[in-house]
């Protein structure tokens, strides 16, 4: 069984537009993203997913990236994300690793957070089910570390959520109806020793969503002098605002 990473980036976000080019630090958004994914074990792909729209600026930024790491750049539907996500699935991923679209495992990543945690996502495929959504990005609606965690759709699951069960379509919120009808698919995952991280970070803004957030996740990423390379950047991010607090 292979795990891949889709991530969803656009342009279009109406209260920040062109987000994923923003910089925080020395490294814009996207950057942070998907370097930060390049660190994960016990994965084996990449797929960056993004609007057929996107500008010349965009794809310039992620052909210099693809020059330093390894992924693959996949364009589809603004609006539909579903749709845009199958299509990297069954028309790149898969036919670039001669698979079956019913041996992977789908790890849906959100370009807006620059903390994703590649220890989080490697403790996914580690305690993943084949018929489960195994997630690790919130407790009981509560965000942990407010994006740094995912969530992993087991092969089987993945199969029936975008090629086989139409009634579990949602063309933006892509897992929406998962959480909503079939809560008995949801299996809740995180490293023990993370726990003590949770109440620390879940107040954090990590999610860049607007400009508030944009100087707020700035201020945080220059107090601290934060960089994508950094593995452990959550226990780092924790300790700093324990003693700050």
């Amino acid at each position: 069984m292979k795990s891949i990473i889709l991530v969803q980036a656009r342009q279009g976000a109406s209260r920040l537009p062109n987000k994923v080019l923003c910089k925080l630090g020395k490294f814009s958004l996207i950057e942070w993203v998907l370097i930060r994914l390049s660190m994960c074990a016990k994965i084996d792909g990449v797929v960056c997913a993004i609007p057929n729209e996107a500008n010349a600026d965009l794809l310039l930024a992620l052909k210099v990236l693809k020059e330093k790491i390894d992924f693959i750049i996949c364009q589809g539907s603004e609006n539909n994300v579903h749709d845009r996500f199958r299509k990297a699935i069954q028309e790149e991923f898969c036919p670039s690793k001669n698979l079956r679209k019913d041996q992977i495992n789908i790890i849906r990543v959100c370009a807006d957070r620059p903390f994703i945690d590649p220890i989080l996502i490697d403790y996914l495929v580690k305690t993943s089910s084949p018929d489960y959504m195994t997630y690790n990005h919130s407790i009981d609606g509560v965000a942990f570390g407010n994006g740094m965690g995912a969530e992993l759709i087991g092969c089987n699951l993945s199969q029936l959520l975008f090629f086989e069960d139409r009634e579990l379509i949602d063309k933006e919120h892509v897992t929406l109806k998962i959480y909503k009808k079939h809560k008995e698919k949801l299996k809740f995952s995180i490293p023990t020793e993370y726990e003590k991280y949770l109440k620390i970070l879940q107040n954090i803004t990590t999610v860049l969503d607007t400009k508030e957030d944009l100087i707020a996740i700035n201020e945080i990423v220059n107090k601290f002098d934060l960089t994508p390379y950094n593995l452990n950047l959550t226990r780092q991010l924790a300790e700093e605002c324990r003693i700050n607090s």
